[in-house]
């Protein structure tokens, strides 16, 4: 397991300096049904994470920049044969390193907090697609775009998103097909790096949530909205999923 983790750490680099350094922003959900907040672990690497305690979240991201043939050869042992075979049809060359990462990584935490061999894990899929571990006791997440990938763990459902800070042509127009009315109130409000920065805190929020949730899609990005600006939450929630204040989110 050491050996694999060696190769792991050599193709894909755990991410030290704050995210915006390079260009990506990060958020992530937490169904968390009890008092305060909790505690957020950012790991060092993937292969140091534990088991989680009730008010834990571990989260680590990382930057790919090896080519296919190396990462591809320091995650091979790590995936499960169907992970490997739905990166490899991936078009582009970084996006199918970025996938095997993400999945790798996600596999190098469960098999850190639970004392299996990485490719012991078994993952299932569930009603609406979320990845879930057999036998429960363990959420996670995983997120990745080109270059850069992130993963999640905890012990209550939760999810993560990933993003590159890139142009929006039109974000208004963007904005009204994907979000709730109040938060493209809130983004026609400001302009410039403002408003770019507000649309990605919408957008990777709103990923997370629908993770976190398991619902992706389905639950749809307007039927939820969260506060612009300071420490992320939800001020109005999809209905089913509890109070607003039963979330806890995070940015990165």
């Amino acid at each position: 397991m050491q050996k694999s983790n060696d190769g792991f750490s050599r193709a894909v680099t755990t991410i030290r300096s704050p995210l915006h350094e390079v260009g990506c922003v990060l958020a992530w959900a937490l169904d968390y049904a009890r008092q305060g907040s909790p505690h957020v672990e950012i790991l060092a690497s993937p292969a140091i994470a534990h088991m989680p305690n009730e008010d834990e979240v571990m989260v680590w991201f990382g930057v790919v920049d090896s080519d296919i043939g190396t990462v591809r050869a320091a995650t091979i042992a790590l995936l499960d044969p169907e992970e490997e075979y739905a990166a490899m049809r991936l078009q582009h060359s970084a996006d199918r390193c970025a996938s095997l990462a993400a999945h790798a990584a996600v596999r190098l935490m469960l098999s850190a907090a639970t004392e299996l061999a990485p490719s012991r894990i078994r993952i299932y899929r569930g009603r609406y697609g979320k990845p879930l571990l057999a036998g429960g006791g363990l959420h996670f997440s995983l997120a990745h775009v080109r270059g850069v990938v992130a993963a999640v763990l905890a012990r209550q459902p939760v999810g993560i998103d990933i993003e590159r800070l890139t142009a929006v042509p039109d974000i208004s127009a963007v904005a009204a097909t994907i979000f709730a009315p109040e938060s493209c109130k809130a983004l026609d409000a400001v302009e410039g790096e403002a408003r770019l920065a507000m649309f990605y805190r919408f957008w990777t929020l709103s990923e997370a949530f629908t993770k976190a949730t398991g619902m992706g899609v389905f639950q749809g990005l307007d039927s939820f909205a969260f506060t612009g600006e300071g420490e992320a939450h939800l001020t109005r929630v999809t209905a089913g999923w509890g109070r607003a204040e039963r979330w806890r989110f995070g940015l990165c």
